[in-house]
């Protein structure tokens, strides 16, 4: 759950202690994480492929970016599963916009083929118009790929972190914002890389996470101070 969808269930109506607790991943091993400032130049999306996740627009974005010299050996890549219908559209839109070589749409991934995919990529894109909180951004910073959002992504830490960069929806923006993470340099992926790392470490890891659970429930049962992320009023 995040800020937001605690927001709406209160508007509801619902007038009982809400808590806000994320959701938690296990990171690789430190030494599995290859160098983020001397990966291949791949800005990579992987999860399920739905309107709301603004591919369309990545597409259309990806076709204005790669006009740049910037990002003249970037590719962009896109891994995961939806409705036959919608997949089909993308492939068209992709043929449309001639992306070419610069582009390439894969299934889905899962296990080690996944972390393969994370642990190659520079840089993770979710231009989504609407997530609770997206567990591939999640593993992408578990794997220190630096990550591009929307504030629909809900995970604001990111930004305040380092680990992400804000992007828009709307194609122009996000085109811009894809070429602004581009052209960082090396040391400056390698930081987003450790922040991200680092965010995951602190407050979305599985042993931090339990341990929020841990209070939450300690309080509902004993009571006493409430624990982080608990709304009452």
């Amino acid at each position: 759950m995040n800020e937001d969808e605690a927001q709406a269930i209160r508007h509801f109506g619902v007038t009982a202690p809400i808590a806000v607790v994320p959701n938690g991943i296990v990171p690789p091993h430190l030494t599995q994480v290859t160098d983020a400032g001397d990966r291949a130049h791949i800005l990579q999306f992987v999860g399920r492929l739905d309107e709301k996740k603004g591919l369309e627009q990545l597409l259309h974005a990806w076709a204005l970016a790669r006009q740049s010299p910037s990002a003249a050996d970037w590719r962009l890549q896109v891994n995961g599963w939806g409705a036959r219908a919608f997949v089909a559209r993308l492939e068209r839109l992709a043929s449309d916009l001639s992306l070419g070589e610069t582009f390439s749409f894969g299934g889905p991934v899962f296990g080690s083929e996944k972390d393969a995919v994370f642990r190659a990529a520079s840089g993770f894109v979710l231009p989504s118009f609407s997530e609770g909180l997206p567990m591939a951004v999640l593993e992408a910073w578990s794997w220190g790929t630096p990550a591009l959002i929307t504030r629909a992504c809900n995970i604001p830490e990111g930004y305040a972190a380092g680990a992400a960069l804000e992007i828009s929806t709307e194609p122009q923006a996000l085109a811009r914002g894809i070429l602004g993470f581009i052209e960082c340099g090396p040391d400056e992926r390698r930081a987003m890389s450790d922040a991200g790392r680092y965010l995951v470490e602190t407050r979305f890891g599985a042993r931090e996470v339990a341990l929020r659970l841990e209070r939450l429930y300690t309080w509902a049962v004993g009571g006493g101070d409430p624990p982080e992320g608990l709304i009452l009023d």
